[in-house]
């Protein structure tokens, strides 16, 4: 009886500890100053042992993408959220839609770098002198823009990143 409880657990524990998908964040600089705005690199690592589909949001007709699938959680120094809204450009949506699908092969990598350009702070202010973390949140969905019949199934499920620390100098 003892056997199959300790094999239970160690399932258990390796279920919990591997991921299928890992998300990381790094920037080039963790010091700036409140005017240049902090520039992402965010990583997609496909840690399993087979291929996934992630649906990152929809590829509108003009070519632009919209990464709805990602999600950013910023914090100031005392711990408190600040508002921040991944925009990535697109104004509104008029016109066709697109699935934006990406393809991770076992063990490959994907990633996708997140300027100012792509977020507004509180507002749309600039980030105010002090210390910051941020991480991101991917949350996987089935899509529909996606054609069923000739794609995999989208990978499902919800994935944080490592937080990341960085501070803003005032000028």
């Amino acid at each position: 009886m003892k056997p199959k409880i300790i094999l239970c657990l160690a399932l258990l524990l390796m279920t919990f500890k591997l991921s299928a998908l890992e998300l990381i964040i790094e920037t080039p600089k963790t010091i700036l100053k409140s005017t240049e705005g902090v520039s992402f690199v965010v990583s997609f690592h496909n840690n399993s042992t087979t291929n996934l589909l992630l649906n990152c949001g929809m590829v509108l007709g003009n070519g632009l993408q919209s990464w709805d699938s990602l999600e950013a959680e910023l914090k100031n120094e005392a711990g408190r959220r600040i508002p921040m809204t991944l925009h990535w450009g697109v104004g509104a949506v008029s016109g066709r839609i697109y699935f934006l699908g990406l393809p991770l092969h076992t063990g490959s990598s994907y990633e996708l770098l997140v300027s100012p350009n792509d977020y507004y702070v509180g507002i749309g202010e600039h980030m105010k002198p002090g210390k910051y973390e941020i991480n991101f949140i991917y949350h996987g969905k089935r899509s529909p823009y996606r054609d069923s019949t000739q794609m995999p199934a989208c990978w499902e499920g919800e994935v944080r990143s490592n937080i990341l620390k960085f501070e803003v100098l005032a000028e």
